[in-house]
This record gives structure tokens, C-alpha cells and sequence, in this order.
């Protein structure tokens, strides 16, 4: 009996210690990791990785998937996993907003009425199905037209109105 003690025990201690020498390891790691990020060289790629995002994205999400990248390289997978949610969340209420004419918070008017933002995506949109729409004979240049200009006059007075 006091032999399987001592080696329940030892076993114990093993696990500890090598439970400790990871925390040690993934420690020295997140070091590393910080220094290299603030180093010149972290700066730039991670400059470099942003500025990809922003000719890659849409303007109406680019800041959102810049802060969960962000999150992600500083703060670990988890916490990125929060702010998609949490930015996520935020986009949904502002495109919400827009329909019910009911924001919870400035943030979520300047993104729905920025350059760029929600209603000018949602602007592109329209326009680019119009003209595919026109180019391919399912609808009249003056009923192309006639959509535009009443898109460009909503999409102005609803701007003008949130702000």
C-alpha cells in the first residue's frame, strides 16, 4: 500500500512538473512572440497584413476583421473568437438600424451612413445588379435610370437624417 502511495505521488509530481515546464515553455513563448510584434520587422508585417485587409474587404467590415486579427495575434485564439462575435453583433445592429430607423449608439449610425459604410455597399450592390440587369435585357434604360436616381435620393435623405 505504501508503495502504490509513493508512486501515485511520484506520478503526480511528474505531471506537475511537466505541467509547469509548458506554462514555462508557452510563457517564454508569448514573449517572444510580443517582442517580435513590437520589433520593426513585426510592425511592418503586421502594417503590411492590414493594409491587405483593406484592399481586400469591403469598407463596411474591414476595421471589424482588422480588430479580430488583431485580437488574435495579442490576445490569443479565444478572445478573437469574442470580438468576431462582439463585431459581428455590432454590424448586425447597425444594418438593423437601417431598416427600422433605430440605432442603439453613434457608433452604429457612423457605420451605417460613413463612406464606405453599410449604405453605400448596399448602394454598390443595387447599382452593379442594375446594370447587369440593363446590359442584359431584363430591364429598359429608363427604368435603369429611374432606379439610380431614386436610390441616389433615398440613400442621401437617409444619410442626412441620421446625421
Amino acid at each position: 500500500m505504501n508503495n502504490n502511495l509513493i508512486e501515485n505521488n511520484k506520478n503526480i509530481l511528474n505531471s506537475n512538473n511537466l505541467n509547469l515546464e509548458n506554462n514555462l515553455n508557452t510563457d517564454n513563448l508569448e514573449k517572444k512572440q510580443n517582442s517580435f510584434l513590437k520589433s520593426n520587422l513585426g510592425q511592418a508585417i503586421n502594417g503590411g497584413i492590414d493594409l491587405g485587409l483593406r484592399i481586400l474587404l469591403p469598407n463596411c467590415i474591414e476595421d471589424e476583421v482588422i480588430n479580430i486579427k488583431n485580437s488574435l495575434i495579442t490576445e490569443g485564439f479565444s478572445a478573437a473568437v469574442d470580438t468576431a462575435i462582439e463585431e459581428a453583433t455590432n454590424l448586425g445592429k447597425s444594418a438593423l438600424g437601417i431598416l427600422t430607423g433605430t440605432f442603439e449608439n453613434i457608433s452604429q449610425i457612423k457605420k451605417a451612413v460613413e463612406k464606405g459604410g453599410l449604405i453605400d455597399t448596399v448602394s454598390d450592390l443595387l447599382d452593379t445588379g442594375v446594370d447587369w440587369a440593363k446590359n442584359h435585357g431584363y430591364i429598359k434604360q429608363g427604368i435603369a435610370s429611374t432606379i439610380k436616381k431614386r436610390q441616389k435620393f433615398y440613400n442621401e435623405n437617409y444619410k442626412n437624417g441620421c446625421r
